[in-house]
């Protein structure tokens, strides 16, 4: 047998290593952590392990598919440490650009409805499909465009083009599978978790006693063939393309509100028993309340009239006309309030004018990025940018006291040094250099925060799960309102990207230009991909709080979501200064390590959230105020002639 060389033999065992760990460990250490996560309350599971069992065996065969076509047409092996020489779009992936990962989530649903597992259904797998799409987009995907170029293709399986001519079968199967059909399971999973207290109601008073008009039911239930029909109606490849655009970009938005801002509308009572009454009977039976606001009714009916329109623009006016009557069908048959109505027609407006509203937050972000200024007193240089930074930190502050009231102050200070000092020796010891003196990092503070928690409770015996489900809830609104100094100045800026989609920098002072070299080229605006995602952790844990979820639950989830959510981020960041590790950022891996320091946080017992107080008291104003002025001058106040250690930002 001949003998390895040393770098076979390196190959050998990372390529055995990368498989025992995505083959063996990661299956098992999902098994693990469904089961510590079991205590939690969660929806009830569906009774149906056979069909558990039948998603567990498609699941395999995808994942035995792909690996096979990998190693037979892309000459390697399902690793993205050592991928494929080949890029492959024969076999399986003929169908699917990611069979593998679809295979693995099948896999898991059904291990999780087989098991009969809360946890593993409604925990575990939701955020295994979060995580493979953090992996796809925020390392796949660009590096199939960076290795292969034009030869990476779509499946068969993939959204039109926005051509003229006439959709093929093709085409409007796809929009079926990769549109209404993921749609339908979502809203059913929400359907079935049903209305989790608390909840806001958008029922107006003068609305509960109104009757209900059977009749309405007809244009009402018409919506349902008419939206399942659209994919087969549209006559040009453009229409049924902003069809299914607008679909998911309704579903990515408002699906995530039904989740994260619960609005119900209890379903008014039904008169005489009528067969038109019957009918109506069976949609409330197969509907909840906990999906009424906005109306995803009036979304899809819309969006299905507008693609009608566009094939048939004779009939535009009584298109125009059943829409209005099924619109008001909503209400009129007490399946949804006034505001749900409402609402259902803004987020439609919301997603037909998306290009239109994201290019007027591409031209707002790039005004403040070239907001810069300064003003001298003396040898002390006080810059804008370090307004943003004091306004996070005084949110954040009052959050956590908002949450542990008066008594929790000291600590809450102190936490709240310790992050500043840790973030700037974070920043100092991976980014410090001539040109950046006094960077602060993310990372670092994150330390700081845990550091802080541990010498909170050593010096004043806090409770340190408490303040640290305090701290992650507060976490997301600092860092996206801190993202605006980011912006000012010009660090975690983009990577180059095409004109429509990028901001410009063209300060002379912004690091852009003076790290960079930038200057007025199109690059991400990922500081405002990073605020819109600090958003939703926001809403999510705040929700999590209000529903009871354990203290050791919440802060493990802001550190997995901001973990992934920083693993996309960094892809498509162009910071010239940054680390590359085995083919990943820095920050990549960092972001890797927080979510599975999340993960396991999430298996730590723990009791619910208990609030110690809850409201603002002057103490915790004072505080707030002080720490703001305290971070605002740690990040925006600097002597520029002075070449003393942390003396300038820039």
């Amino acid at each position: 047998m001949k003998p390895l060389s040393g770098l076979n033999e390196t190959a050998f065992w990372g390529k055995l290593l990368y498989g025992l760990l995505f083959c063996l460990l990661v299956p098992v250490f999902l098994v693990i952590w469904a089961i510590r996560l079991e205590p939690l309350q969660t929806p009830m599971v569906p009774a149906v392990p056979y069909v558990g069992l039948f998603l567990i065996g498609i699941g395999l065969i995808l994942i035995a598919a792909g690996m096979q076509a990998l190693w037979v047409h892309g000459r390697g092996l399902p690793m993205n440490a050592y991928p494929p020489t080949n890029y492959v779009r024969q076999g399986v992936f003929r169908w699917l650009s990611h069979p593998i990962y679809v295979g693995f989530v099948l896999a898991c649903f059904g291990v999780s409805l087989a098991a009969g597992s809360g946890a593993g259904l409604w925990v575990v797998t939701p955020i295994v499909v979060l995580a493979c799409t953090s992996l796809v987009w925020g390392y796949e995907r660009p590096d199939l465009v960076r290795r292969f170029g034009d030869q990476v293709t779509a499946p068969w399986l993939r959204l039109p083009s926005a051509g003229t001519t006439e959709p093929s079968w093709q085409d409007r199967i796809s929009v079926v599978a990769l549109v209404l059909l993921p749609w339908l399971m979502i809203y059913e999973m929400v359907e079935y978790i049903g209305v989790v207290q608390p909840v806001l109601t958008s029922t107006l008073t003068f609305e509960t006693d109104l009757p209900v008009w059977g009749a309405s039911v007809i244009p009402y239930a018409l919506v349902y063939p008419l939206v399942a029909l659209a994919p087969f109606a549209a006559q040009r490849q453009s229409v049924l393309r902003n069809f299914a655009v607008g679909g998911l970009v309704a579903t990515a938005l408002t699906i995530p509100f039904y989740l994260t801002v619960p609005v119900v509308a209890p379903f008014r009572e039904l008169g005489a028993n009528t067969p038109l009454s019957d009918l109506l009977l069976l949609q409330q039976q197969f509907d909840r309340p906990v999906t009424a606001f906005p109306a995803f009714h009036v979304i899809w009916l819309l969006l299905a009239v507008r693609l009608y329109i566009g094939t048939f623009p004779g009939l535009r006016i009584w298109l125009w006309l059943f829409a209005g009557l099924a619109v008001i069908s909503c209400w009129t048959t007490g399946m949804h309030a006034i505001a749900d109505v409402v609402a259902g027609i803004a987020a439609y407006v919301a997603v037909t004018a998306r290009q239109r509203i994201w290019r007027w937050v591409l031209v707002g972000t790039e005004g403040i990025a070239n907001s810069w200024k300064e003003w001298r007193i003396g040898p002390i240089r006080i810059i804008n940018h370090g307004i943003y930074a004091g306004m996070g930190a005084t949110v954040g502050f009052l959050i956590v006291g908002y949450f542990l009231g008066g008594e929790a102050f000291w600590a809450s200070l102190m936490i709240s040094v310790s992050i500043v000092i840790c973030a700037g020796i974070w920043g100092q010891i991976l980014v410090g250099s001539k040109k950046l003196l006094r960077p602060f990092g993310y990372y670092g503070g994150v330390i700081g925060a845990g550091l802080g928690i541990v010498l909170a409770n050593w010096v004043f015996a806090q409770n340190m799960l408490a303040i640290g489900a305090a701290l992650a809830i507060a976490a997301p609104w600092v860092q996206a309102i801190g993202r605006f100094r980011c912006l000012v100045q010009g660090c975690c800026h983009g990577a180059k990207t095409c004109d429509s989609a990028g901001i410009c920098y063209r300060h002379e002072r912004s690091r852009v230009l003076q790290v960079s070299g930038l200057e007025g080229q199109p690059l991400h605006p990922t500081p405002v991909y990073s605020m819109l995602s600090n958003v939703l952790i926001g809403l999510i844990l705040i929700r999590l709080l209000l529903i009871g979820a354990p203290a050791s639950f919440v802060i493990g989830c802001y550190l997995m979501f901001n973990g992934l959510a920083r693993f996309v981020e960094e892809a498509y960041r162009g910071e010239p200064q940054t680390q590359i590790i085995g083919g990943l950022k820095i920050y990549q891996w960092t972001a890797l390590t927080s979510f599975m320091a999340g993960s396991i946080f999430t298996m730590f017992p723990s009791a619910p959230v208990s609030l110690l107080d809850v409201g603002f008291t002057s103490t915790v104003w004072i505080g707030s105020i002080a720490m703001g002025v305290f971070v605002s001058i740690a990040m925006g106040v600097d002597w520029p002639e002075s070449n003393r250690r942390f003396s300038r930002l820039i």
